[in-house]
């Protein structure tokens, strides 16, 4: 007994060492990879993914799951850019141990297409903990750039662009956002209090304006009152963002820059253009207050800290309006039935909900992109429909076009008078005063 007691205790360092040796440190940005092996493959002829194959090329590993709707809006740009670029980039999205098993990633694949109407054939990594122990992460979509064989960069939606893909390739160095490791965060705290490089642009008793913080992600919260006032706090937010806090009674794509603020909306939301049109805000309001009382407040310190004008006023502008045509079959909403959801292939289905609904999708509206056009309900009534969307992009209005038809209904272009919120400069406002 006193020999096999001894020889627990001999073999005790060489048991904790072989359960040390499956745990691998992060690496830091900047660090050359040693070999990275994987062998739990989808979408993939290769028998494994060997790091060391890609020395001279750009690896791009992007963390993703099936349930991560930003992750799968990516999926089409992935793909077109792995197919424009095949001889320099290659793109493997990474599932991580716990998030789907094999045979969910298998469904979900078999039933995409790209663009062009082809099964995408972007490679997947499952299963694999050692990625997601040398590249740690708190939030997904989380895009992990090796270089010629260097952790480069790691990055979230948008960044993977042909611009700065272009960019790297011909010896440059694009604007990107590393976000590696997130800065910490304590909402009882205020902006000031959090020890980040805050770039202060604005501030009074009440209220602090800052502009965009790398690695600080996107926040926005309310504080419990002290000593009878309360904080409401915005991280990383556009204006438009801010916006429609403050005016939430106007749909968002309702709220109109103009003199010179036209470039509050773009297609292009990289690092460069977060750092002249993202914010961090927050104000502080007497606890309890009504509602309403609470978005004036934040009304005015907007347009105070921002040394803008905002007000409503009525343009006679181009839109679409859905009506009813009275032709064609409508199918009748099951009694049982009543949802607008997204299945797993990403399409849409609704089933016993009235034209407001489907109305509230189409007129969504992507804070700092631009303005989608206003879809306004010209139906006469509150009948319920049941729809099937053999589409992802439910703000694709031809799409939406053919399968309104098949109810009896339409969508045309037409003018009509409505109501906008405008936002201008204040110099110009007083000028035309």
């Amino acid at each position: 007994m006193k020999k096999i007691a001894c020889l627990w205790i001999l073999l005790c360092p060489l048991w904790n060492k072989a359960q040390e040796r499956g745990k691998e440190r992060p690496l830091e940005l900047g660090a050359y990879l040693q070999e990275i092996k994987c062998t739990k493959l989808l979408n993939s002829t290769a028998a494994s993914m060997n790091s060391t194959d890609y020395r001279d090329k750009l690896l791009v590993l992007d963390f993703w799951a099936t349930w991560c709707g930003a992750c799968i809006r990516e999926f089409p740009r992935l793909d077109s850019l792995q197919h424009r670029y095949s001889d320099k980039l290659r793109v493997w999205l990474v599932s991580s141990p716990g998030n789907d098993p094999e045979e969910k990633i298998r469904r979900f694949f078999s039933e995409r297409r790209n663009a062009a109407g082809k099964k995408m054939d972007l490679p997947v990594i499952y299963g694999e903990g050692l990625l997601d122990q040398l590249f740690p992460h708190q939030a997904i979509p989380h895009s992990v750039w090796i270089y010629k064989g260097k952790f480069y960069a790691v990055t979230r939606p948008g960044e993977l662009s042909a611009e700065n893909i272009e960019q790297l390739f011909a010896g440059g160095r694009p604007v990107l956002e590393n976000i590696a490791p997130e800065l910490s965060f304590d909402p009882a705290c205020s902006l000031q209090e959090q020890g980040w490089p805050l770039p202060v642009m604005h501030q009074d008793k009440n209220s602090l304006l800052a502009a965009y913080v790398p690695g600080a992600g996107v926040k926005a919260g309310t504080t419990p009152p002290s000593a009878g006032m309360a904080r409401r706090y915005y991280v990383n937010m556009p204006l438009m963002a801010l916006v429609a806090q403050a005016w939430p009674q106007v749909p968002a794509n309702r709220i109109l820059p103009l003199q010179g603020m036209e470039a509050e909306l773009s297609t292009v939301h990289n690092t460069g253009w977060k750092q002249q049109h993202w914010f961090s805000f927050e104000y502080r309001f007497p606890a309890g207050i009504p509602e309403a009382q609470r978005q004036c407040m934040l009304q005015a310190y907007l347009q105070d800290a921002f040394q803008i004008c905002i007000q409503t006023e009525k343009r006679v502008v181009p839109c679409y309006a859905v009506i009813c045509t009275g032709d064609g079959p409508r199918q009748i909403p099951s009694a049982t039935d009543t949802a607008f959801t997204r299945q797993l292939n990403g399409n849409w289905s609704m089933h016993n909900q009235p034209v407001t609904a489907l109305l509230t999708r189409l007129n969504y509206q992507s804070p700092g992109k631009p303005l989608v056009p206003v879809v306004l309900d010209e139906t006469g009534g509150n009948r319920l429909y049941s729809m099937e969307f053999p589409f992802p992009d439910l703000q694709d209005l031809s799409c939406i076009k053919e399968v309104l038809r098949q109810q009896g209904l339409d969508i045309i272009p037409v003018k009509r008078e409505l109501e906008f919120l405008t936002i201008r400069p204040a110099f110009h406002y007083q000028k035309s005063n």
